[in-house]
Parts: C-alpha cells; sequence; structure tokens
C-alpha cells in the first residue's frame, strides 16, 4: 500500500520503549474472568483500555484519535506505523507490551464499532477452548477486535483496519479466523 508521507505520524523515538510504562497497573490487559459462572462488566474495562490508546496515539505518534468513524483511517496508519518499526527497522516488542498494543488498540477499535451498531464487551469461551477471549457481541454475531489488532501487526496491510469496520457494518460474512464470528454465539 503506498502511504503519503504527510498522513504517518512520525516514528517514536527509538531510544525510547514503544509502550513506555509497560508495568503500570492501569496499562495491563484486562485479566481473564474467575472461574465459574461470574463473569464481570467488562463495557466500562474496555473503554478504559481504549482511553489508555488516546492517550499512547497521543504521546507516542503525535496522534489525536476522536473516537469517531473516521478516525479509523489514522488508527490504520498508527498500525502501519508500528509495523514498519518491527519489520524495517527492526525493532521488538516483550510478549507483554504486544498484549498490551492490542488490547488497548483493539478496544478503541471495538470501541469505534461499539457506538455506531451497539454492542457489549463479553469473554468468549468458544473461540478458543480452555481460554477466555475478549470479544464485542453485536446482533449480529461476535467480532474480535484484540484479535484484528493483532492480527493487523502480525500481517500487514492485508488485513486492513478499515476494510474491517466496513465489512462488520455492512454485516458482511467473516471467516472465523477474519476477527469475526458470526450468529448468535
Amino acid at each position: 500500500m503506498n502511504r503519503d508521507a504527510d498522513s504517518t505520524p512520525p516514528a517514536p523515538d527509538p531510544s525510547e520503549p514503544l509502550f513506555p510504562g509497560v508495568d503500570e497497573p492501569a496499562a495491563a490487559p484486562t485479566p481473564p474472568p474467575p472461574a465459574g459462572d461470574a463473569m464481570p462488566e467488562l463495557n466500562p474495562k474496555m473503554k478504559q483500555h481504549a482511553e489508555e490508546a488516546v492517550e499512547h496515539a497521543r504521546t507516542t505518534f503525535g496522534a489525536e484519535l476522536d473516537g469517531s468513524r473516521d478516525s479509523i483511517e489514522l488508527l490504520e496508519t498508527i498500525a502501519y506505523s508500528i509495523e514498519r518499526l518491527l519489520g524495517e527497522e527492526g525493532e521488538t516488542l516483550e510478549p507483554a507490551e504486544f498484549d498490551i498494543l492490542c488490547t488497548i488498540y483493539g478496544a478503541y477499535l471495538g470501541e469505534v464499532i461499539r457506538k455506531t451498531l451497539g454492542g457489549t464487551w463479553v469473554y468468549d469461551l468458544e473461540v478458543a477452548p480452555g481460554s477466555a477471549v475478549i470479544a464485542l457481541k453485536l446482533s449480529h454475531g461476535r467480532i474480535f477486535p484484540p484479535m484484528k489488532w493483532a492480527r493487523r501487526l502480525e500481517k500487514g496491510v492485508d488485513e486492513d483496519l478499515r476494510v474491517f469496520v466496513t465489512r462488520v457494518e455492512n454485516r458482511g460474512e467473516l471467516p472465523a479466523d477474519d476477527g469475526e464470528k458470526g450468529g448468535d454465539a
């Protein structure tokens, strides 16, 4: 994909960690649900993670994510910048840093979708047996925004976030490994 130089946020300083303060409790990913039937309310926690993404984008990339549908363009540009750092420039992320980025930016992606389509954040216990995977339950199925963000970083522009959001908005059928699970699972 051809990127216009003006649309790419500045790269972070290579001497600074991509995600400063990784050990700070506020930045930690949402823990798995407790054993048993009790499922904690995820909507406030995911909203908090989305706000952390806004702050991270501002401080690391000088980018202003405003929660609008149009901000998905900027979110894709941020993903491209991180991808470039990890690929071309040889930067690495600790697993905890990668998990945090997937949680906060996945939460942001999901919150943008939730503003227009509604939905509730849930733990999906079916998509990965033995694990609790964070999902956004919509009227037409479940999507997995943190997993989508991970795929975007791992696979590049073929996993374009703008295309994903458009397909979800249009209630298009996506393969289960593309970040959406159709039906009322």
